[in-house]
């Protein structure tokens, strides 16, 4: 695995799935459940803080450095060429450190019709997502301004709420000013 910090983010990327350590899978499924083919991932420290470094051995000293050291605020993992994946983790990172994209986010969860958000839900609890609420609205944000417009079967028009969020800043992750 290669591992850099950027913008507070610590990244973890992997080129076969046999170079990632089995206690970043364990760390992963204690987070958001164990997820059948699972490209990307991504854990806020604000978790790893109250996680026993016994899930996660040795083998991960990036990430307890980072930490440990206060460089990052948050782990995205993700293929080495996979800038869909990369981006869509990014999403959960912007989404966790960025608390005005993050009332942005909840407001368009709210502009959406009850059967709209029915219809998240139960794709992505069908992905194996778990039934938490917070994880879920993580998800769907990134799985909406990444993913087709098609992949939730939504009625409402994305492309004039795509274009509002993110041309808003470069960087998923920058702070605002």
């Amino acid at each position: 695995m290669n591992w850099f910090i950027k913008e507070r983010v610590l990244h973890a990327t992997y080129s076969s799935k046999t170079d990632i350590p089995d206690g970043l899978l364990r760390l992963t499924d204690a987070y958001e459940g164990a997820i059948p083919h699972r490209v990307g991932w991504n854990i806020p420290f604000s978790f790893l803080k109250t996680t026993s470094p016994a899930l996660a051995p040795s083998s991960l000293t990036p990430l307890w450095n980072a930490l440990r050291n206060k460089e990052a605020e948050y782990l995205v993992v993700y293929p080495e060429k996979d800038i869909q994946t990369k981006k869509h983790e990014l999403l959960h990172a912007r989404y966790r450190m960025d608390p005005v994209y993050q009332q942005e986010v909840r407001t368009l969860w709210a502009s959406l019709s009850d059967a709209d958000q029915k219809k998240v839900h139960v794709l992505l609890r069908g992905l194996h997502y778990p039934d938490d609420p917070d994880i879920l609205l993580a998800e769907f944000q990134a799985y909406y301004f990444t993913a087709p417009p098609s992949f939730f079967g939504l009625t409402v028009s994305r492309t004039r709420q795509r274009t509002r969020f993110l041309s808003k800043k470069k960087s998923p992750t920058a702070k605002r000013k």
